[in-house]
């Protein structure tokens, strides 16, 4: 049951911050319009997206090197923020250049040279706190990270609420709160890495040595995925209006929100599934997941399918209608992700890190060209009927290598048995008891 407690601490964690970030997302949406929230959208992309891009796989290699014991996070605490500094380093000095020479497009002729320099620091900040949540993570310390995902959602926000309201340029504003709001997160997870662990301090050159050298197999497939799921806000920046990104930004947000549940069981399937050697045990824990998971969240697709023209102009205002369309779109794409954000840790924590990448980059390569293709002559709509058809391929195309490796039916990973609601009402039950105590 360790298991189901910490996927119950993730869940609760999910659980508490879709009020959050839909609460400082209609704030801040209010206070900056559909532009000045594109432009906002557009920053917060900057800072982030190049991140895991240019990691040449190394946090996804330092999360399988903890993950199955190779390396404690006291003896690599040291090298993880020197690597990641570099790396922050990187990516900083690329989005400075891109910016410099006017490479940013029409959202990012809205960049102010202070906003830039905002962005350069975030991307550092953003970059060391980033690899060290996931060492934590590897680890299976989940509490500090849901600690750390909440407290995001209420000292960013209000950070960011409180500059903006006090600074006459409100993006300039919202940027320093950005960056006041991530320091001192990062602040709190290292001040807590160093009370609990007591890093030894030195370069360990053979944790970096084998965090890339496996990483870097899935490189191309991370990559991939990075792109797939922010590359159409990228293009959108670039050639669109920043009200056609504050729109799009509304709808992917409420959309991803389904992603709740996956994310919150991936990391606790990922360290099942790496640390133990029951194979048969690990594969049906993984299609029992699959199967609840995935029929629990069609209905709530269904439910938001229905609700959703109603409610994203009544709390954003109609000036995010805009939004509706996009959203719509966008549902049945994400909820068919969900397939392939639990089927990848069983590929990846199984060893198979080949074959995650190769599916990942197939999806990514026929989502660009349909980005490339749709959002100039299409908009918003064309950038959402990409991501749902780039993330159906990625789907089926798990599903055929998932019948092929482990030569298991597929009917296996979709119909609900009576077995799997007893196994799920049991830990809903253990859950339950343990809240109550």
């Amino acid at each position: 049951m360790s298991s189901t407690r910490y996927a119950t601490q993730n869940i609760l964690t999910q659980v508490i911050l879709i009020p959050l970030g839909i609460i400082s997302s209609v704030v801040i949406a209010r206070i900056l319009g559909v532009e000045g929230r594109g432009v906002y959208a557009y920053i917060l992309l900057l800072s982030s997206f190049l991140i895991p891009i240019l990691s040449f796989g190394y946090p996804a290699g330092a999360v399988y090197e903890i993950g199955t014991r190779q390396f404690s996070v006291k003896d690599i605490s040291f090298s993880n923020t020197l690597v990641s500094l570099a790396q922050g380093t990187l990516v900083a000095v690329i989005i400075f250049a891109l910016w410099y020479f006017d490479k940013l497009g029409k959202t990012g002729q809205q960049i102010s040279p202070q906003i830039i320099g905002i962005i350069v620091a975030l991307i550092c900040i953003n970059t060391l706190l980033r690899f060290s949540l996931k060492n934590i993570v590897a680890d299976s310390w989940f509490t500090l990270d849901n600690i750390t995902q909440i407290l995001r959602k209420i000292i960013t926000p209000l950070m960011v609420i409180t500059m903006i309201v006090f600074f006459s340029e409100k993006i300039l504003g919202g940027a320093i709160g950005l960056l006041v709001g991530s320091g001192t997160l990062l602040l709190i997870v290292l001040f807590n890495i160093r009370k609990k662990y007591r890093p030894k301090l030195g370069f360990n050159k053979n944790f970096v040595k084998k965090s890339y050298a496996y990483g870097f197999k899935g490189w191309a497939g991370q990559l991939s995925v990075n792109a797939n799921t922010r590359i159409d806000q990228l293009i959108l920046g670039a050639v669109a209006s920043a009200e056609a990104l504050g729109n799009y930004s509304i709808a992917v947000m409420l959309s991803e929100l389904i992603w709740i549940l996956p994310v919150a069981l991936g990391q606790v399937i990922y360290n099942r599934v790496a640390g133990d050697d029951n194979k048969e045990g690990n594969l049906e824990l993984v299609k029992k997941t699959h199967r609840i998971v995935l029929s629990f969240l069609l209905l709530c697709t269904f439910l938001a399918a229905l609700v959703g023209p109603y409610i994203i102009p009544f709390i954003y205002g109609n000036d995010f209608s805009g939004a509706i369309l996009p959203f719509l779109v966008l549902l049945p794409g994400t909820l068919i992700m969900v397939s392939t954000k639990l089927l990848s840790k069983l590929f990846t924590a199984s060893g198979h890190i080949a074959i995650t990448n190769k599916v990942q980059i197939i999806s990514s390569i026929a989502s660009i060209i349909l980005y490339l293709t749709l959002i100039p002559r299409m908009g918003i709509l064309g950038a959402a009927i990409a991501a749902t058809i780039g993330y159906t391929i990625g789907a089926i195309v798990f599903w055929y290598f998932y019948k092929k490796t482990f030569a298991e039916r597929l009917i296996e990973l979709f119909w609900v048995k009576r077995s799997d609601i007893q196994w799920a009402s049991e830990r809903c039950l253990f859950l339950w008891n343990n809240l109550r105590k």
